[in-house]
């Protein structure tokens, strides 16, 4: 939420952002520009989207958040102010004045109220270098935002700092706080200077959650229970030591992520769950704790190689980054923001089918025929289709394809039988995650309605018990894909879709069926409850098939909702959650790479979450519908 670029005289150089050991020498190297006159490879892999100015103008700009209102927020040091920005017209309001302000001599530079965060409908600004070893007489800490001119100081951070002083070396008492996020209903800070993260309570309560070595930890991000951290590194900034690393708060050892772009001041998850970091470019002095060169800054993203590819280069010093939906707000030291659009860019390898994917597939896993509904057991050795090629029951049968190993090929898919296959339409396969309870859909006689979901459990040699109508989730409309999952503080769910009336869109008064729509029932003891539309990822248009991420976090689904991002038929969108209490965040197109000019549907993720199958009607398949996979760059 946070980026610095601290322009302090050496004698509080330590105090600033970007400084590691104080020296007495002062760097004077020459003055360079661009990313390749310091060597970088990074430019290599850029992804070349393009930066637009939405807001220029404001005087010195520092953190930011995305408001409840949808509005972004953003920092300025120099007026002790909070800005509001209107993301679609790049209006400014003032939101909040009055908050301490850095003294005006650059000397000073990164101190005064530099994050703000929101917890509900209350926002909290983090204050620094405003108390007495900086020439202030403020307090160091966190300030509630009581009114456009009023505050309330929560916690006295610069106190509990000259008390609990760090392990590692420091000039400043109070430390020199950078980022401000939330966990939990409470607040996250770090400090680049005393080299840690500290938890704090709405009441004031603060403790040291994680401390460092001399890596100078910088921007935030929450993603369920996992925090993830961006490090500037230590003078002078080698790209190898600009670093994302995650922990968590109940046992903060920090795992690397992501290294090698210089001076990381922010993180944020972006379009499809991809993580992105902030640079604010090459650092050449011409002193410890000098902002890094100008038009030097890039947003990067982090690559299945634990490395950084370029998204655009050539920002400006930027010092924040924030994201909605498939848009990207980069927030700079020079008063301006800036946003990218990300609707063409993809977290997703492009498309294949499966047989052209390592480790390969049988010739005959996708055929001539509609070969769909794909969907992978736990283990990697099970994947269940739904086709309609020769040698079933009725007109859409369930097969599955087994092999040995992760790393073996998919074999030819199997007929799996009665009684799960009739001389009726069969198809939506899905096993839980306990290798036993199976869940698929079917049109047979003595059902609800149109097609109904049924579940039966799988016998180690005894094949398939015989199926049971979920009765309490079906309707007299048609359901489809049924995604069981242990939801994390809910316990046993299960998601659908469902045609039946009453869902997002209004349906005329006698109507029977409506559009497909998202749906999750909670189990109630050893059935399931009745089912409520999921907030956030229905629209007025179809929405089915749902599959969510193992920890609740992410789900996927397809949709032909109108608009720019949409691509075809129907589509497969993303929307990700920070805990399961959350709301959805707004659905994201997963871009060209996923999605054609023709039909996607029945998304399903792997097991680790890094690959993804999803069926297709695209023109270069072997038949009406195949199967098709991506994985995750």
């Amino acid at each position: 939420m946070f980026g610095n670029w601290i322009t302090k005289g050496l004698a509080l150089a330590c105090a600033g952002l970007l400084l590691a050991g104080c020296t007495d020498d002062v760097p004077t190297g020459a003055e360079l520009s661009g990313l390749q006159e310091h060597g970088l490879t990074l430019s290599s892999l850029s992804e070349g989207a393009t930066a637009q100015l939405l807001v220029t103008g404001l005087e010195e700009l520092q953190g930011s958040a995305i408001g409840p209102d949808g509005a972004l927020y953003v920092t300025a040091p120099l007026a002790g102010s909070i800005w509001r920005v209107d993301r679609s017209t790049g209006e400014v309001t003032l939101f909040a004045s009055g908050l301490p302000a850095r003294i005006p001599d650059p000397f000073f530079l990164g101190s005064g109220v530099v994050d703000v965060a929101f917890i509900g409908g209350t926002s909290y600004a983090l204050v620094t270098g405003v108390g007495p070893d900086l020439e202030g007489d403020d307090v160091v800490g966190i300030y509630r935002v009581d009114g456009p001119h009023s505050f309330t100081v929560i916690a006295d951070i610069g106190a509990f700092s000259i008390a609990n002083p760090p392990a590692t070396d420091f000039v400043v008492p109070t430390g020199f706080q950078y980022a401000l996020d939330t966990l939990g209903g409470e607040f996250l800070v770090t400090d680049g200077h005393h080299n840690r993260v500290l938890r704090v309570t709405r009441a004031g309560e603060i403790t040291e959650l994680i401390a460092f070595g001399n890596v100078v930890p910088t921007g935030l991000d929450v993603r369920g229970r996992r925090v993830f951290l961006a490090q500037a590194g230590p003078i002078p900034h080698e790209p190898e030591d600009g670093k994302v690393v995650s922990f968590e708060p109940d046992s903060p050892i920090a795992t690397e992520v992501a290294s090698g772009a210089p001076l990381l001041v922010d993180v944020e998850f972006g379009p499809g769950g991809a993580l992105f970091a902030l640079s604010q470019g090459v650092w050449d002095g011409p002193f410890e704790g000098a902002p890094a060169l100008p038009n030097t800054g890039a947003l990067v993203r982090a690559i299945a190689d634990g490395a950084f590819s370029v998204v655009t280069e050539g920002l400006d010093r930027p010092t924040s980054l924030e994201f909605i939906g498939n848009t990207a707000y980069i927030v700079t030291l020079t008063g301006e923001i800036w946003t990218i659009d990300l609707s063409h860019h993809s977290a997703w390898s492009p498309a294949t089918s499966i047989e052209d994917a390592p480790p390969g597939a049988h010739d005959n896993f996708n055929t001539a025929f509609l070969d769909g509904c794909p969907f992978p057991s736990r283990d990697g050795k099970m994947f269940f289709i739904a086709s309609t090629r020769p040698g079933g029951l009725g007109g859409i049968d369930i097969w599955v394809s087994i092999r040995a190993s992760v790393n073996d090929p998919w074999g030819e898919p199997v007929n799996v039988g009665a009684p799960i296959n009739s001389e009726f339409n069969d198809f939506c396969p899905t096993l839980a995650p306990d290798g036993h309870t199976f869940f698929f859909v079917s049109n047979r006689p003595g059902g609800l309605g149109g097609s109904d979901i049924y579940v039966t459990r799988l016998r180690d040699g005894k094949g398939f018990d015989a199926p049971q109508n979920l009765w309490r989730v079906n309707s007299a409309a048609d359901e489809a894909s049924p995604f069981p999952l242990h939801e994390p503080g809910v316990g046993p769910v299960l998601y659908f879709s469902s045609t039946r009336p009453g869902g997002f869109a209004p349906e005329a008064p006698d109507a029977t069926v409506g559009d497909s729509d998202i749906y999750r029932s909670v189990a109630l003891g050893r059935v399931f409850g009745p089912p409520e539309l999921v907030p956030g990822v229905n629209s007025a248009s179809e929405d089915g098939h749902p599959n969510v991420r193992r920890d609740g976090l992410e789900i996927f689904f397809f949709s032909n909702r109108p608009g720019d991002e949409g691509l075809g038929m129907s589509d497969i969108y993303a929307a990700t959650r920070a805990r399961t209490s959350d709301p959805w965040s707004i659905p994201v197109n997963l871009g060209p790479n996923v999605n054609s000019a023709a039909a996607e549907s029945r998304p399903s993720l792997s097991w680790d979450g890094t690959t993804l199958y999803f069926g297709s009607t695209r023109p270069e398949g072997e038949g009406s519908t195949n199967s098709d996979v991506t994985t995750r760059q």
